[in-house]
C-alpha cells in the first residue's frame, strides 16, 4: 500500500508511534554510539500544541445559513439535497442517519410544534426538537419530493456508524462548492501546528467548511442562546467535555 492510499491523519499517527519508539530507545541508550556520525544530532519533537480540528472549527451565523437556504438557483439537484441535510444538521444537531430518515419520512412524528425523532440503532436516544421555520419548510418539502441521495450507500451497509462516516465524508467533499456558490466567503483566522511551531492561517469559510461544521453551528448557537451543556448533550449525543470546550 502506498502513501496515496493512506489518509493523512493515519500516516501522522504511524509516524508518531515510530518517533515514540525512537525516543524510548534513546532514553535507554539502545542506539549504536555512531548512529549520528556524519550528520548533525537532533532531538525529535512531536509535542501536540493544538487540536487541528478545533482550531479550524467555526460556526455559521444565522445570516450565512439563510444564504445557503436561498441559493437553489445556483445548485443542481444533488447539491440541493446535500445542502438540505447540512441545514437540518445545523438546526437540529442530529447525526446524518437520523436526518436521512426524516427527509425520507421515516422514524419521526410531529406533535404541536415539536418533531420527535426515534431512537436509532447506534444507540442515540429519542429526542424532541422544537420546529422552527427552516426545519418545518424542509420537512414539508420532502413530503412531496423524493430524497434520492445516498440510496446505494444506505443499501450496502447495515451499520449506522459506517453509513454516517461515509455520508459525512461525501458531504464534506461537496459542501465547499455549495458554500462558495452561496457566497460564504467570510475569512476565518486560526492557527495550525507545523512541527513545534504555530502558524497563523486565514481562509475563506467556504474553503474549510466540513460536514461537522453544521453540528458545531447548532451547539455554538444554542450555547449563545443560553442552553445548558447538559441539554445540548441530551439533544446531540455529544460528550459534555466537547460541549464545554466551546463555552
Amino acid at each position: 500500500m502506498t502513501l496515496k492510499d493512506k489518509k493523512w491523519k493515519t500516516i501522522k499517527t504511524k509516524i508518531g508511534h515510530i518517533m515514540s519508539v525512537i525516543r524510548k530507545a534513546r532514553e535507554f541508550d539502545l542506539f549504536p554510539k555512531n548512529i549520528n556520525e556524519g550528520i548533525e544530532d537532533y532531538k525529535l519533537r512531536t509535542k501536540k500544541i493544538l487540536d487541528d480540528d478545533a482550531t479550524s472549527r467555526f460556526a455559521l451565523t444565522d445570516g450565512e445559513l439563510q444564504l445557503l437556504m436561498q441559493c437553489d438557483d445556483k445548485l443542481n439537484k444533488r447539491e440541493i439535497e446535500i445542502r438540505d441535510l447540512f441545514i437540518l444538521q445545523a438546526e437540529m444537531g442530529q447525526r446524518v442517519s437520523k436526518l436521512i430518515d426524516i427527509v425520507r419520512n421515516q422514524n419521526y412524528t410531529i406533535e404541536d410544534d415539536f418533531i420527535n425523532c426515534a431512537k436509532t440503532e447506534k444507540g442515540s436516544k429519542a429526542v424532541s426538537i422544537h420546529l422552527n421555520e427552516r426545519i418545518k419548510s424542509l420537512i414539508d418539502k420532502y413530503k412531496d419530493t423524493e430524497f434520492t441521495l445516498f440510496k446505494n450507500k444506505q443499501k450496502h451497509s447495515n451499520k449506522e456508524e459506517v453509513r454516517d462516516i461515509t455520508i459525512e465524508n461525501y458531504i464534506t467533499r461537496e459542501i465547499k462548492t455549495i458554500a462558495e456558490k452561496a457566497g460564504l466567503t467570510r475569512t476565518h483566522n486560526y492557527q495550525v501546528q507545523t512541527g513545534d511551531t504555530l502558524e497563523e492561517r486565514s481562509d475563506r469559510i467556504c474553503d474549510i467548511i466540513v460536514s461537522h461544521t453544521a453540528r458545531h453551528t447548532f451547539i455554538t448557537n444554542r450555547l449563545e442562546e443560553g442552553w445548558k451543556a447538559e441539554m445540548i448533550q441530551l439533544v446531540t449525543g455529544q460528550s459534555k467535555e466537547i460541549i464545554e470546550k466551546k463555552l
